[in-house]
């Protein structure tokens, strides 16, 4: 991408692209959050974040949400675990992006992808398990965009949507969590069970 110049040097191209090539300190992720700071790089948007989230709502900030297209999406099962293909994705945008298209549209356009994403996952294993409940939690989620857009098709799909609401949905939500499993283990011991 052409505005990549101007943010970062020959020599750190190189070693990215020996980092992919060799996959050296390239950890699989499964956050969501990962997702939307490469989208938000590719876009122009923001090229790091100070706090959690950051990217999600510079997104959200610049999508024209008359936009209803999304991107092609692709599942595969891999022994019980559902993986999207973002490569995918990212090649689409990517075509977008040296097309000339509007970041705007092109956020609108990942945000839908993500919810259809969501649904799609949410009845691969609603099918699998028979569950009709789905929580809505995570960093990513402080984007009330992709929130209510998440809220109203998988309630349009039958099934029981939860999210936080006294509770942060980032990680002061995980850790409230932790720390109420840590308390519930600790009175559980100290009963004698």
């Amino acid at each position: 991408l052409p505005f990549y110049k101007k943010i970062i040097s020959n020599f750190e191209i190189d070693a990215i692209e020996k980092q992919i090539e060799t996959e050296f300190n390239s950890p699989v992720t499964t956050s969501m959050g990962r997702f939307f700071d490469a989208v938000s790089s590719m876009l122009d948007c923001t090229h790091s974040s100070s706090f959690e989230g950051e990217a999600a709502i510079h997104l959200e900030m610049v999508a024209d949400f008359d936009e209803k297209g999304q991107y092609d999406i692709k599942i595969d099962n891999k022994d019980g675990v559902y993986v999207i293909d973002d490569y995918h994705i990212f090649s689409q945008i990517f075509g977008e992006v040296l097309n000339g298209i509007p970041k705007s549209k092109i956020s609108a356009k990942f945000h839908n992808t993500l919810t259809n994403i969501i649904l799609r996952i949410s009845q691969l294993i609603g099918k699998t398990y028979n569950i009709d409940k789905v929580a809505l939690s995570g960093g990513v989620f402080q984007n009330n965009y992709l929130l209510g857009k998440c809220f109203d098709i998988l309630k349009n799909n039958d099934f029981r949507v939860y999210s936080n609401f006294k509770v942060p949905v980032n990680d002061g939500g995980i850790s409230l969590g932790q720390a109420y499993i840590a308390a519930c283990r600790v009175l559980h011991s100290k009963k004698g069970c």
